[in-house]
């Protein structure tokens, strides 16, 4: 499956999950890490990647959460959500069991 297919295979679905997570964040009323992470176990969201099969699958998905993660740090969010999104570009890191050592230019 070509990269464009596999962003819009999983574009939608994994930005709805996203969304919730950062909408149960922002609930919370607070930045600190320790309200995300809670949310983020809760969620099981470390689980995103085990379901991607090929390396070049893996790769895909991982840019992918990574985009998706950044949009969320420009505006029009507010500060909450522009801190929950620099929160889940560092879980997706620390997450990231494929261990893509690609230079970003946010870490």
């Amino acid at each position: 499956m070509s990269r464009k297919k596999l962003y819009e295979h999983y574009w939608a679905p994994f930005k709805s999950d996203c969304e919730e997570l950062l909408g149960r964040f922002q609930q919370t009323e607070s930045v600190r890490f320790e309200e995300f992470s809670a949310i983020w176990r809760e969620m099981d969201f470390s689980c995103v990647f085990f379901g991607t099969q090929s390396d070049h699958e893996k790769r895909s998905f991982t840019q992918l959460t990574f985009t998706i993660a950044y949009s969320y740090l420009l505006p029009p969010y507010s500060f909450q959500i522009r801190v929950g999104g620099l929160y889940m570009i560092y879980a997706f890191t620390i997450h990231n069991l494929f261990g893509l050592r690609k230079r970003s230019g946010l870490l």
